[in-house]
């Protein structure tokens, strides 16, 4: 199932990890990278937006139809969530020399509203 999708580069753990938290938009989502890693990952504009494409196409994250209100957001952004098959990638990746695996500890809310842990 989302097994062909592994392992993730870097950039998609990254953007699945931030959303793991909650939808949000790009830019959004590159501060949240930002944050997550204490400033050492910072995703570009084209790195996160090809990202984004991939992740789409894949099915691992969908366009979210929940919009914050007119007057408070531009309209033009677009926000993404995991998809189920998003939830569902176990946030794995390989160190530079493929010896080791680091593991994340996340939790997710899944469409139920119900934040699940996941190991």
């Amino acid at each position: 199932m989302y097994e062909e999708y592994l392992p993730l580069n870097h950039a998609d753990f990254h953007i699945l990890l931030a959303l793991a938290d909650d939808e949000g938009h790009g830019y959004a989502i590159m501060l949240h990278v930002e944050e997550l890693t204490e400033g050492s990952v910072r995703l570009g504009p084209g790195t996160l937006y090809t990202s984004i494409k991939r992740l789409l196409s894949s099915g691992m994250i969908t366009e979210s139809s929940l919009r914050p209100d007119a007057e408070l957001d531009d309209q033009r952004r677009r926000y993404y969530r995991l998809s189920k098959l998003g939830g569902k990638v176990p946030l794995r990746r390989d160190d530079p020399d493929g010896k080791d695996a680091a593991s994340c500890e996340i939790q997710t809310r899944g469409e139920d509203g119900v934040t699940h842990e996941r190991h």
